[in-house]
């Protein structure tokens, strides 16, 4: 299973409410609609909702997803790497 890592800097003048905002549209329209799995806050992980292996296309949705966004400074879409936890 394959994944990637992304980091979100939210414009500084956001009140509370602002932010929430983000975050309800993040995880619906950005993770959930497109079949995604996210873990974390402003710095987290993307995965497959269905556990098979991310692909460039789901960097490239939340990329463009992104850079759409007034209330994104500025954000990061890590490489793909390897997801499968570690044995104990």
């Amino acid at each position: 299973m394959t994944g990637f890592e992304i980091t979100i800097a939210l414009c500084g003048d956001l009140d509370a409410r602002a932010e929430a905002a983000f975050w309800d549209a993040f995880v619906a329209e950005a993770i959930e609609a497109a079949g995604l799995a996210y873990g974390g806050g402003a710095r987290g992980f993307v995965t497959r909702a269905d556990g098979g292996d991310a692909a460039d296309g789901d960097r490239r949705h939340l990329a463009t997803w992104l850079r759409a966004r007034r209330d994104v400074e500025r954000f990061d879409v890590g490489p793909l790497e390897d997801a499968r936890p570690l044995p104990p």
